[in-house]
């Protein structure tokens, strides 16, 4: 599986909406200006982000516990990457085609990456693995929008106490057809990015 950088500048002019960079072609909104101009800048912020966790925990409905924040969700897979590796796994499941940076993690950690296009095909794999795995799933999948069954979310749910989880839920809110399928159970025992 080779690199592919992501987003930014390619040496052409700047396109106008630029997707694998979240570039965000508006201007800022004057509620924004207006909170950091009143912002207290004279103490470092809280490194436990309380407040923050805290209004995440009650917006997506889970315990603050669950809530980490990153850097942005590059740095969240690399992150969670990691912390899979020092708890002994070895292998990391991607969707192809994909985020490049789930194979960059793992590959910079050494990681065996395996790729997957179908939903069956990684559940076979998934039964048969002798050790956990990292599965990085894409709901709906990026770039092309894809969506699994919810019988493949279903199925998943057995599965899912051997292999760590990572959903990548950016996309849900820009879903074009159909609706969510991922099982709450499966969403529940799931590390989510969003």
């Amino acid at each position: 599986m080779s690199l592919t950088p992501h987003g930014g500048e390619d040496g052409s002019a700047p396109p106008r909406f630029d997707f694998s960079s979240n570039a965000n072609p508006l201007p800022v909104p004057a509620w924004l200006t207006h909170a950091l101009q009143q912002a207290d800048r004279r103490h470092y912020p809280d490194p436990a982000y309380a407040a923050l966790r805290a209004q995440l925990s009650a917006h997506h409905n889970v315990d603050i516990t669950r809530v980490a924040v990153s850097a942005g969700s590059s740095e969240a897979i690399r992150r969670l990457t990691l912390a899979a590796m020092l708890h002994g796994v070895r292998q990391v499941w991607l969707p192809q085609p994909g985020y490049g940076d789930y194979a960059a993690a793992a590959q910079a950690l050494g990681v065996a990456v395996h790729g997957h296009a179908d939903g069956e095909a990684l559940l076979h794999a998934l039964s048969h693995s002798p050790a956990p795995a990292l599965v990085w799933l894409c709901e709906p999948n990026n770039p092309d929008g894809s969506t699994l069954a919810p019988a493949f979310w279903d199925a998943l749910h057995g599965l899912a106490p051997r292999h760590l989880i990572a959903l990548d839920r950016a996309y849900e809110p820009l879903r074009l057809v159909g609706s969510d399928p991922v099982a709450a159970a499966v969403s529940d025992a799931a590390f989510s990015l969003m």
